[in-house]
């Protein structure tokens, strides 16, 4: 029965270390291996390859990044759509172009019916055909004799 006394708890282990001290140290991961994860989750690569990446074993990829594999493609997306309302609000017109037929179904609706009036009174568009002067490439060359190499004795 225990009494709480020192074997009621186990030592934890981690990375395969002894009691001795020998063995792999640790795994603690960096916040750049974290982000590398997130990103490449969110870029939909597989674990292995991750793993391969980060330099550890698929299972302590599992182990020590589960919310990067788990929400890696989320996170980014919101990061990116962060960025792009960021970049909108700073008066960058594409970002805000993008942001309206993205979000606002009103502006997308009005924006695609104005393209087919967006010049009613000008005629539509000729093709226009541009001819350039001969550079003499297109000729194949006909000539009497074969071409002389230097050096080459006539007999």
């Amino acid at each position: 029965m225990p009494d709480g006394s020192s074997f009621d708890k186990l030592p934890e282990r981690r990375g395969g270390r002894r009691s001795d001290g020998a063995g792999t140290p640790a795994f603690i991961p960096t916040q750049d291996q974290q982000h590398m994860v997130m990103v490449m989750r969110a870029n939909g690569d597989s674990l292995p390859v991750i793993a391969r990446a980060v330099r550890v074993s698929v299972s302590t990829l599992k182990r020590h990044f589960p919310l990067e594999i788990k929400n890696g493609f989320e996170d980014v997306k919101s990061r990116v759509q962060a960025a792009v309302v960021r970049s909108a609000l700073s008066g960058n017109v594409a970002a805000q172009k993008f942001w309206l037929c993205r979000y606002v179904p009103e502006w997308r609706i009005a924006r695609d019916s104005n393209r087919d009036n967006d010049t009613p009174d000008m005629p539509p568009a000729e093709a226009v055909n541009f001819y350039m002067p001969p550079n003499g490439r297109d000729v194949a060359e006909i000539d009497d004799q074969p071409p002389m190499i230097e050096g080459e004795i006539d007999c």
